[in-house]
């Protein structure tokens, strides 16, 4: 099973995963985990140098979200959720579409041939991960056209999973050579405030100028990592 058959939990679970079969209610029903999963197979099962195709894996953990604080890694196969024997992604799929918001499970999981029990408080999908509609709008002064990251613009632009912010689609070719951005960055932060909104960004240089600020603090995420920028404020 591949990552993109699992799309489903990605709205009801958020977990950011999806099953196309069962029918489920909205995401808001359900604790968000900030957990990214994959299902077990034969062929990964062999190369774990396990006997049973049981569990799931955990492919990514959102940074800060309810995951992440509660200690899981890359790479963590679940085998248990709130009481619940995982023995298969369907399974996983029922335990976590019972849980609510503010609900605290444990989990256990298998990692470097231990077990661990995490305790994991769900919280409520963020509204960085609420983006249904697109959102697109231009700062001509900068030369940059910027867009909210809906599941159809993550794709064509091939976003990994845990990404948020607001992308950058084009630069001004007047721009290119004088700019420190690049199409295809994702404004995470600005003035260490976090975005998912172009409007967000275009209000803070909005306010910078009425406050007579001269730059604003940018934290971008591209291709190779993380890049902080000083941007005018013209």
């Amino acid at each position: 099973m591949n990552i993109c058959g699992f799309r489903y939990l990605g709205m009801a679970l958020a977990l950011v995963m999806s099953v196309a079969a069962v029918p489920v209610a909205s995401a808001a029903d359900f604790g968000f985990s900030g957990l990214q999963i994959h299902g077990m197979t034969q062929r990964i099962a062999h190369a774990m140098g396990l006997d049973k195709v049981k569990g799931v894996l955990v492919q990514d953990v959102a940074l800060g979200g309810p995951a992440d604080v509660a200690g899981f890694h890359r790479g963590d196969l679940i085998v248990k959720f709130d009481g619940t024997e995982i023995d298969t992604y369907n399974r996983m799929i029922k335990a976590v579409t019972a849980t609510k918001p503010g609900q605290s499970v444990v989990v256990r999981v298998k990692r470097g041939g231990g077990e661990h029990d995490l305790t994991m408080k769900l919280g409520t999908r963020p509204e960085s991960r609420k983006i249904k509609k697109g959102s697109v709008i231009s700062l001509p002064v900068f030369g940059l056209t910027l867009a909210a990251i809906t599941a159809k613009i993550r794709k064509r632009f091939n976003i990994r999973w845990s990404a948020t912010g607001v992308l950058i689609t084009l630069i001004d070719a007047k721009f290119e050579k004088r700019t420190e951005f690049r199409r295809g960055d994702i404004i995470v932060q600005v003035n260490q405030k976090p975005v998912w909104d172009p409007r967000q960004v275009r209000d803070a240089f909005e306010v910078a100028k009425k406050t007579k600020k001269k730059d604003l603090l940018m934290l971008v995420e591209r291709v190779e990592g993380f890049r902080l920028i000083v941007h005018k404020v013209r």
